[in-house]
């Protein structure tokens, strides 16, 4: 069973992030991938760098409400 990254996607974001090494480099190196989709691959490294992201993400927009709150 494959999940692959669709058309669609890769047009909105040329360089997915979910995707494996091998796949990451094999991609990079060519001009056109229209041949075959890249999977969408989670490693643990990853899925852990996008939770931090999403944290700090989070972490900035309570701020800004704090901050809008106690200015109104």
């Amino acid at each position: 069973m494959r999940v692959n990254h669709t058309p669609k996607d890769l047009k909105k974001h040329p360089r997915p992030f979910f995707v494996s090494e091998f796949e990451e480099k094999m991609y990079s190196d060519m001009n056109d991938i229209s041949w075959m989709l890249p999977a969408v691959h989670v490693s643990r490294d990853k899925l852990f760098k996008a939770i931090e992201q999403v944290e700090t993400l989070a972490e900035w927009l309570e701020e800004r409400v704090h901050i809008l709150r106690n200015e109104g």
